[in-house]
C-alpha cells in the first residue's frame, strides 16, 4: 500500500491505514470482527436500526464504547479523496440511532483520515479535530453534557 497514491485509497483502505491508527495512537483497540460489540473498543460495522432507508438500518464505520458498554462516540469513514463533510448527516442518523437504542447521545466524528471533524453536543459548531480522544477523555465528554444519565 506504501506506494499508493493516498488520494487513490479505497475506503477500508482509508480506514487501515489512517483512522485505525488514529484509534490506537489514542489508545483504542479496534476489533477486526464486523459487528461484533465490546466494551472499551473501537467496534467496527455495527448495525443500527431506525435509518430513513428501506430496510430502516445501516451500518455505522466505527463506534467507540464506554467501559461500561455504552456507546461513547460514533465515526463516519470515507475513502481520503472524498469530503468528510459530505457524511456529516449520515453520521449524525447514526447517532440518534445509537441514542434511541442505548439511551445515550454519543459524539460524532467524521473523515477522511486526513480531516477530522466533531460534534459533541457541548454547544460548539463541528469542528475540525487532529485526533480522536482516548475512552476516559470520551467518558468526561459525555458525562459534562449527559451527567443524569452517565451513572
Amino acid at each position: 500500500m506504501s506506494d499508493l497514491d493516498p488520494k487513490q485509497l479505497s475506503e477500508a483502505d482509508t480506514r487501515k491505514a489512517y483512522i485505525d491508527l488514529m484509534l490506537r495512537e489514542a489508545g483504542w483497540t479496534v476489533l477486526d470482527r464486523e459487528g461484533y460489540i465490546e466494551p472499551s473498543k473501537a467496534c467496527i460495522e455495527i448495525q443500527v436500526q431506525g435509518m430513513p432507508n428501506g430496510q430502516g438500518e445501516g451500518f455505522a464505520d466505527y463506534v467507540l464504547f464506554g467501559a461500561n458498554g455504552l456507546p461513547l462516540a460514533v465515526i463516519e469513514a470515507k475513502k481520503t479523496s472524498v469530503s468528510p463533510i459530505k457524511v456529516k448527516h449520515q453520521a449524525e442518523l447514526y447517532a440518534g440511532c445509537l441514542e434511541d437504542q442505548f439511551g445515550r447521545r454519543p459524539v460524532i466524528y467524521y473523515t477522511n483520515g486526513f480531516e477530522t471533524f466533531i460534534i459533541d453536543e457541548l454547544g460548539y459548531p463541528p469542528r475540525k479535530i487532529f485526533a480522536f480522544h482516548t475512552r476516559e477523555d470520551l467518558e468526561r465528554l459525555i458525562q459534562k453534557t449527559q451527567p443524569q444519565e452517565y451513572f
